[in-house]
């Protein structure tokens, strides 16, 4: 083919054809330019199948980290509900009937709460690199942004209550002489006999102010947490119908 277009172009140029040549040069420079447009547009098919399928890949991924957090939230929440739940009914009651006395071998989970920090790689990375690149999506992506907040949130609130428990509720626990068997009724039953413990508590301003900041506290976290799992539901059933 080049031998042919290469002898009709020295054919023209010998006979003096000057404009049939210049006809021809003109339509060569197009075929070639033709050619190039068609090799690029055959390499950007192929880099966006590229990028489709890494996409896909990516996003399973990520549904299989979302399904896992899901899980854990669920377990988290429920827990969490028991313990805000034991602190309702125990304000309640030490209110209405003026308790001056709680032991909290009975009802443990009013200073209880169970971590809730949610670990997402997958979706830190998707976040933190250029989004745009690896998802196309951009609606998805907003609400994936929407979800770290929620991630956020949980972790902030849980700092605050750590911080709440470490500095004000153990301390008062210790002070008490309950510092060895604050944590669970199983270690209360098994303390050994030479180790000093105090298993009811007497309910002071002091108490009922410590249980009221908590449940403060904590009911904002565990509304974090439910923020985070109804989200997370959401945009696991959008992944589903991709």
């Amino acid at each position: 083919m080049i031998t042919f277009f290469r002898k009709l172009r020295q054919q023209l140029l010998t006979q003096n054809k000057f404009s049939q040549y210049l006809m021809y040069a003109i339509g060569e420079i197009v075929l070639v330019v033709i050619g190039i447009l068609i090799a690029l547009q055959i390499n950007n098919w192929n880099e966006h199948q590229k990028l489709q399928e890494q996409e896909k890949k990516l996003l399973l991924s990520l549904q299989k980290e979302m399904q896992e957090n899901i899980a854990i939230l669920e377990d988290k929440v429920n827990y969490n509900e028991v313990s805000m739940a034991s602190m309702d009914r125990f304000i309640t009651l030490a209110y209405k009937e003026r308790l001056t006395e709680y032991n909290y071998t009975s009802n443990i989970r009013i200073f209880d709460y169970n971590p809730a920090i949610v670990e997402s790689p997958i979706l830190d990375d998707i976040l933190e690199s250029d989004s745009r690149a690896l998802l196309s999506n951009s609606e998805l992506l907003q609400k994936l942004r929407a979800l770290k907040a929620n991630y956020n949130a949980i972790e902030k609130g849980e700092y605050y209550l750590d911080e709440f428990w470490n500095n004000k509720i153990t301390d008062y626990l210790i002070s008490a002489g309950t510092g060895y068997v604050i944590f669970s009724v199983m270690e209360a039953d098994n303390i050994p006999d030479d180790i000093p413990t105090q298993k009811v508590l007497k309910i002071d301003d002091q108490f009922l102010s410590l249980i009221v900041v908590k449940k403060g506290l904590q009911r904002v976290w565990l509304r974090s947490q439910k923020n985070a799992l109804e989200r997370s539901k959401k945009v696991i059933q959008q992944l589903e119908n991709m």
